[in-house]
């Protein structure tokens, strides 16, 4: 059907986003019309079947149709260098990152605050490692041990999971439309991302970069993570200096390294990794490069 459809309407290029069938299918469509793949990546397709427990002989039959997918594309575009780097070691092929910014219009001021009234943590969305949200919930309540009883609060924008309870420090949204969702944002001071250290996670967390960090990014504070070492994330708060990862799960050192990004707040340490995060990833540059993924493949955007 997909190959009919584009010998229909002339295709010159077959972009697919690879996941579950269409691994497939991107690959056949593209030899039957004689036209260039394009193959494009958000997610670990074979990690995201492990994950789900899929059998073991499915996941290695997929795998290697992934991987025969990857030799014949044109060109892989993935979501982040660290991304890139783990095809390239991999699979041994070529790719490009293609990393979604925010448009300039619509950048928040960069925040300048002494904190004197407190420190608003914003998270967003789901919740994907308790563990690391109760420890950081914890960290929080000795730091206001030491300052004030309410110095931080936490704004949660997104429901608050079943099986974690509710916390006096602690505010969840539930679902916000467009124009609430930016209003809270703009409220926060620092933004908040955990991934899980379980083993069997390390693909995705080397691999993925979560789409919150533009959402921070927009509203101009640093990341304050808890990830391992080895997390896509952290390479990015390093890269950019634009926060600070802690990769322990003890609640000591949790405290130890967000008293840390306290101060750097406190000193505007973030500012320039922020302006310069902003200027290399906004919305006009991923038009540009997606264009140029196209036009250097023959076919040209117009």
């Amino acid at each position: 059907m997909a190959a009919w459809f584009g010998y229909k309407n002339n295709a010159q290029i077959i972009y697919a986003d690879l996941a579950f069938d269409s691994i497939l299918s991107s690959r056949v469509c593209a030899k039957l019309l004689n036209v260039p793949l394009i193959s494009s990546i958000h997610d670990d397709p074979v990690d995201r079947l492990r994950r789900k427990k899929y059998p073991g002989w499915i996941i290695k039959l997929f795998e290697k149709s992934f991987h025969k997918t990857l030799l014949v594309s044109e060109k892989c575009v993935v979501i982040s260098d660290y991304m890139g780097n783990y095809y390239k070691s991999q699979y041994g092929i070529k790719t490009e990152t293609l990393f979604l910014g925010n448009k300039k219009k619509e950048l928040f001021p960069i925040k300048n605050k002494n904190l004197n009234n407190g420190l608003l943590v914003g998270s967003i969305g789901s919740i994907n490692c308790v563990k690391n949200w109760s420890l950081f919930i914890d960290a929080c309540h000795l730091i206001n041990k030491e300052y004030s009883k309410n110095f931080i609060k936490i704004l949660h924008m997104g429901h608050k999971p079943k099986n974690i309870n509710s916390d006096s420090i602690v505010y969840y949204t539930g679902w916000l439309d467009e124009k609430e969702f930016n209003d809270k944002l703009q409220k926060i001071d620092l933004g908040f991302i955990t991934w899980s250290f379980k083993k069997e996670r390390k693909i995705t967390r080397m691999t993925s970069l979560p789409l919150k960090t533009h959402s921070y990014m927009k509203a101009g504070v640093p990341i304050f993570c808890i990830s391992p070492s080895d997390s896509g994330i952290n390479n990015l708060l390093t890269y950019y200096k634009i926060g600070i990862n802690c990769s322990s799960q003890n609640i000591y050192e949790i405290k130890s390294d967000f008293d840390k990004s306290i101060r750097g707040i406190k000193k505007q340490s973030y500012k320039t990794g922020i302006k310069k995060f902003r200027r290399e990833n906004d919305l006009s540059s991923f038009y540009e490069k997606f264009k140029k993924i196209f036009s250097d493949s023959n076919f040209t955007i117009k």
